[in-house]
């Protein structure tokens, strides 16, 4: 009677238990982080976690403060007290309002932008990312015109659906197509969005370690 109880019990799910604090942008919301999440689910069930979306800074900050756990940033960062994983970097493209006269082609230059409202992000929320698109105008012999600036790539589609601009996003954007807007590879096009994991240097905890081993397993392209 015994092995037949044993038997028949239902195993305990196995993986930590307790709570995560995942903390991402945009990014890695339409690329990493949903299979991310349902590894996790596998692997842990009974973990619960906790999503919040903010900028790179923000992340630093709660990582320090531990109020995040993980986080899904684009460097660089400072990285002091942080432990960082590469994930992956995509170009960035061009979004164009359908009805515009640079629509109808199939890649774009640089020097198409010459005198054209520009939509791109501010400085202070990626200067590495502002200045080389600014370097990248000047090597094309003009200095951009910025209509807008945005913090979001949501926000940067809608303007130019709004036909505000022509905006730059990285690739990753163009799974959520917009009837008002086309995308379109730039030649020449050097920058790039890059996505890494960040967690705290002397995080012991094993719901960290759970979706770190995740993370650190994936393979990067």
């Amino acid at each position: 009677a015994d092995e037949l109880v044993r038997d028949t019990r239902t195993p305990e799910p196995e993986g930590p238990e307790g709570r995560i604090g995942i903390w991402y942008g945009t990014q890695a919301l339409f690329t990493v982080l949903p299979g991310l999440l349902g590894r996790l689910r596998v692997a842990a069930p009974r973990l619960e976690f906790r999503l919040n979306d903010a900028h790179a800074e923000q992340m630093v900050a709660a990582l320090r403060e531990e109020r995040a756990d993980v986080a899904f940033l684009h460097p660089p960062v400072d990285e002091r007290g942080l432990e960082l994983h590469p994930l992956l970097a995509e170009p960035f493209v061009a979004v164009v309002p359908k009805g515009h006269r640079l629509a109808r082609r199939r890649e774009l230059s640089f020097a198409d932008f010459v005198n054209e409202p520009l939509i791109f992000c501010e400085r202070s929320e990626g200067p590495a990312l502002h200045d080389e698109f600014v370097q990248s105008c000047a090597r094309a012999g003009f200095r951009p015109q910025f209509s807008e600036r945005c913090v979001w790539p949501l926000a940067t589609v809608g303007l130019v659906a709004a036909n505000l601009g022509i905006g730059f996003v990285a690739a990753s954007m163009q799974a959520l197509p917009r009837p008002e807007v086309v995308f379109r590879p730039v030649k020449g096009m050097t920058l790039q969005l890059k996505l890494a994991a960040a967690r705290r240097s002397n995080d012991g905890s094993a719901a960290t370690q759970c979706l770190w081993d995740l993370v650190t397993s994936r393979p990067n392209p």
